[in-house]
């Protein structure tokens, strides 16, 4: 890569790390143009990234760090949350403020959150609350594959449709990559339930009607 001068993502934090920290006058230009520094998902920091942050700080430490340990996802790519603990140390007169106060989600959806992550080990102690009611009672399907697992909930969703006397819009199917909404829409499709994806559909079908399209002049 280097040869075709070209960069990739840690290229682009460690370089500018190095550069800050082996030139003084770098260092002092940057620190004196940044006046604030804001930086969100500080849980999923990595050792270069927090290095970064220290050399453009510098010692005025004006900056604001938002973190959840217990929502770190890419340890597997040098993520640490105990990024969260190095900055106490490093910044003595750094203010935690506890965000426990959940806008979203019902009294009963945080109590079950609290028992799993109850489980982690943790950088900050916290409890999150509700102000939103206690809410309707959860149901845990357990599914031994993505297929299976879109399987239920149609047919979950489809029972509760059919018993309660809904409409398809008053339900929602809540995933955490758009990787995965193909097999749900495979399902929905099958059993003909009508559905409206946030972004463009994912089925790989649709994708190649779409490019048909301008191509036919429809």
């Amino acid at each position: 890569m280097k040869a075709c001068n070209v960069l990739d993502f840690d290229d682009l934090i460690l370089l500018p790390t190095l550069l800050l920290q082996r030139n003084d006058e770098v260092r002092e230009r940057w620190q004196n143009k940044i006046r604030y520094l804001l930086v969100d998902e500080y849980q999923d920091t990595n050792t270069s990234q927090y290095e970064l942050v220290k050399l453009l700080v510098g010692q005025r430490a004006r900056f604001t760090v938002v973190g959840d340990d217990d929502q770190s996802i890419y340890s597997w790519r040098g993520a640490r949350p105990q990024n969260l603990v190095l900055l106490s140390q490093d910044f003595p007169a750094l203010q935690v403020i506890k965000l426990e106060q959940n806008y979203r989600s019902s009294g009963r959806i945080l109590k079950a959150a609290n028992i799993l992550i109850a489980n982690n080990p943790h950088v900050f102690e916290k409890r999150l609350f509700s102000e939103l009611g206690y809410g309707a009672e959860l149901k845990v399907l357990s599914a031994n594959n993505e297929e299976h697992e879109a399987e239920r909930v149609t047919g979950e969703l489809i029972a509760h449709h059919f018993v309660n006397k809904t409409q398809y819009k008053d339900y929602a199917i809540l995933y955490r990559g758009n990787h995965q909404s193909r097999v749900f829409e495979k399902f929905l499709m099958q059993n003909r339930i009508p559905y409206k994806f946030p972004a463009a559909p994912h089925f790989s079908p649709v994708r190649r009607l779409k490019t048909c399209w301008p191509i036919c002049g429809c």
